[in-house]
């Protein structure tokens, strides 16, 4: 009897089986996981893509307030004139020096 060997695993080839048929399924199957191998890694790499762009969009949302907030002090801090801003309650919420 013939005899195959897969992922350590002993598999006894049936007499209606030959050794072509094998030789193509056990094609077949390095073509297929080929593919799958494949296709994890171009998600990978997508994931890791959109994880980036997602942090750098983050980084420069916080750089854009952080220098429109050091405007607006400046602003504030430098006009020639009182200003005042109040929220709902009747309290300042901003008073320039």
């Amino acid at each position: 009897m013939n005899y195959f060997t897969c992922r350590g695993r002993i598999y006894r080839i049936l007499a209606f089986v030959n050794e072509a048929e094998i030789s193509i399924i056990k094609n077949r199957m390095g073509i297929t996981s080929s593919i799958i191998i494949a296709l994890v890694s171009a998600l990978s790499l997508f994931v890791m893509w959109q994880t980036i762009k997602t942090q750098t969009a983050r980084k420069d949302a916080g750089n854009d307030l952080l220098g429109s907030e050091q405007d607006f002090r400046a602003l504030g801090e430098e006009a020639p004139f009182g200003i005042s801003i109040m929220g709902k309650d009747p309290r300042h919420d901003y008073l320039n020096p």
